[in-house]
């Protein structure tokens, strides 16, 4: 929940075996959940940008550091002042 009176990034930090992906993202933002979709990473940047700019809660996954047996995921949400969001 973002109890601030403008909108903040929000990092979430997933850990998953090395042979293993994410098949299924999804955001619920008071009570309304948001299907992730696959694309292009430059896509999804920028996506995720002009959410940001028009003031729009926005998530957005991509791998993060690689350890021996496992990789990371960096889930980037911007979430509105005021609102409440998951991830699944």
């Amino acid at each position: 929940t973002n109890t601030a009176d403008t909108d903040q990034e929000v990092p979430f930090v997933v850990t998953v075996p090395l042979d293993a992906f994410i098949s299924y993202f999804s955001l619920e933002i008071n009570g309304v959940v948001y299907q992730g979709r696959v694309v292009e990473k430059s896509v999804a940047e920028q996506i995720f940008e002009d959410a940001k700019n028009q003031n729009k809660t926005a998530g957005i996954v991509g791998s993060g550091d690689r350890e021996p047996k496992t990789q990371t995921f960096a889930v980037g949400t911007n979430v509105g002042a005021g609102l409440s969001a998951s991830f699944t």
